[in-house]
């Protein structure tokens, strides 16, 4: 209590010593559950269980300090959470909209909690992207050698979907991690302390070859959208001057050079005959029964049964494979709507401060400055939602836990950033 009477969450008292090594024991146990991310389900299982008392002690003892507490964003998060839960209690499937979310809870949603208290510092920014580097590194170097020897070698995986590499995921999917946190490893190359640009380059050429290596054997067409995407994103509103050209060029160059990428699993016949444009056409109708709040999480297969959706479909169709229109289904435009309001508050709040932070570190000639290489995770974020397009279910639990780590990094850092710059 105050002077006035009112309860205030004050910071730990006398538990100075025991706090500093709460955040820095968090801080590690979050660069472990990074870097041994793609290499078995002990490490995406074990490091968010352990890292979680110290989460809370961090709350408890120093809730008023914590990035939670301070977000901006924090009401925005608060509802979309709180629509989340409405569309699990409510759901017409009740048992299996628990099925679907369930895992998420302890192994995606409480790591974006644990991203955002472990990195708040220009320090940390630098450590985590060298981390993403050196995962991205290693996974890469894991599908070079099942290209050559026809087996991983973690996992002894052989490469059994035609031809297509999955390093130690064990499936083609991996692309589309390596898609999401391909920006942050390139961000980390500006870190080499080579002053000669052909060294700079040539090291950057070594470390980061394996994972695009692996990254295009993959051959996810929606991997490639999203790297893609993540990328021009990145180069025309955050590191250049915005201009109506750049618009426009992605436009004509895909137009123009669709037709000569056979070879890597986007032809135009093949896009354009993709069963996923039916499936999607099913899951717009499955969405129309429901219109306003949807059937519940995770409930698309049950809803498409109930209308007696088409068979024919040649992909599994537990989901939809659109988290877009996934959300339309299990929350109907209420849910739809706060999904969108919240993805595009957060990329354009975070992202109008990191190019302001850019821009001024141009007039100072940084290249290697902070916002520069934040800009590199706001380009994974992007690029997650690029890959939401058409590969994934939301509770994809992998998938939603590389983008909480990714986001909740990203709002912890734009928020100490612009704090720091202001003090």
């Amino acid at each position: 209590m105050n002077k006035e009477g009112v309860f205030e969450w004050s910071p730990y008292k006398g538990g100075e010593k025991n706090l500093l090594v709460a955040k820095k024991a968090l801080f590690f146990c979050f660069l472990l559950a990074v870097f041994f991310f793609p290499f078995g389900q002990m490490f995406r299982v074990i490091l968010p269980l352990i890292s979680m008392p110290l989460l809370f002690f961090i709350y408890y003892a120093d809730w008023k300090n914590s990035t939670l507490n301070n977000l901006p964003l924090k009401w925005v998060l608060f509802v979309f959470f709180i629509s989340l839960c409405v569309q699990l209690v409510f759901s017409k499937w009740l048992a299996t909209s628990w099925k679907v979310v369930y895992p998420n809870i302890f192994k995606g949603f409480i790591l974006f909690f644990i991203a955002m208290e472990s990195v708040r510092s220009e320090k940390a920014l630098k450590i985590l992207l060298c981390v993403f580097l050196g995962s991205f590194f290693l996974t890469g170097l894991d599908g070079v050698w099942q290209a050559i020897f026809g087996m991983d070698y973690l996992k002894n995986i052989s490469s059994s979907y035609d031809y297509r590499l999955t390093g130690p995921f064990g499936t083609y999917r991996v692309g589309n991690y390596m898609a999401i946190i391909g920006l942050p490893a390139c961000g980390a190359c500006l870190l080499l302390p080579f002053k000669s640009k052909f060294f700079r380059v040539f090291v950057s050429t070594f470390l980061l070859f394996p994972g695009f290596f692996l990254f295009v054997g993959a051959f996810t067409r929606i991997g490639y959208f999203g790297f893609l995407l993540g990328a021009y994103m990145l180069w025309a509103f955050i590191l250049t001057n915005f201009s109506w050209k750049k618009v426009l060029l992605p436009l004509m160059l895909g137009v123009s050079f669709i037709g000569f990428f056979e070879f890597f699993n986007v032809s135009t016949r093949k896009i354009f005959t993709d069963p996923r444009f039916l499936l999607w056409k099913q899951a717009i109708e499955v969405g129309k029964e429901n219109i306003f709040f949807g059937t519940g999480s995770g409930t698309f297969a049950k809803s498409l049964e109930c209308i007696g959706g088409v068979k024919s479909v040649q992909i599994p169709f537990g989901h939809p494979h659109n988290i877009y229109i996934q959300f339309f289904i299990d929350g109907g435009l209420v849910g739809l709507g706060v999904f969108l309001i919240t993805i595009l508050t957060i990329t354009i709040w975070s992202g109008v401060r990191i190019r302001r932070g850019v821009q001024q570190e141009k007039e100072l000639s940084q290249e290697r400055g902070y916002w520069r290489l934040i800009s590199f995770l706001w380009g994974g974020w992007i690029s997650y939602l690029g890959t939401g397009l058409g590969g994934h279910d939301f509770y994809r639990t992998w998938w939603f836990s590389i983008a909480a780590i990714i986001l909740g990094s990203l709002l912890s850092f734009c928020l100490w950033g612009l704090k720091q710059k202001n003090t």
